[in-house]
């Protein structure tokens, strides 16, 4: 977005982790931040933790695929 002259960007997020918090305002401090919810970090295959785990297939109804 920056690329394209992009003067003001804002993310607002259900859940973000501490680690992900941390890299964005380290790389991109100009960007605002809006999150509901914090977890404490991700597990090694990307997943939040504790908390909702893979929240793409809780949405769709496939917990335990």
């Amino acid at each position: 977005m920056k690329q394209w002259g992009v003067k003001k960007i804002v993310v607002v997020a259900l859940i973000a982790t501490k680690e992900g918090l941390t890299f964005l305002t380290k790389n991109h401090p100009e960007v605002d931040m809006f999150v509901i919810s914090g977890d404490d970090s991700l597990s090694s295959d990307g997943k939040v933790v504790p908390g909702l785990g893979d929240a793409g297939n809780r949405q769709f109804f496939q917990v335990g695929v």
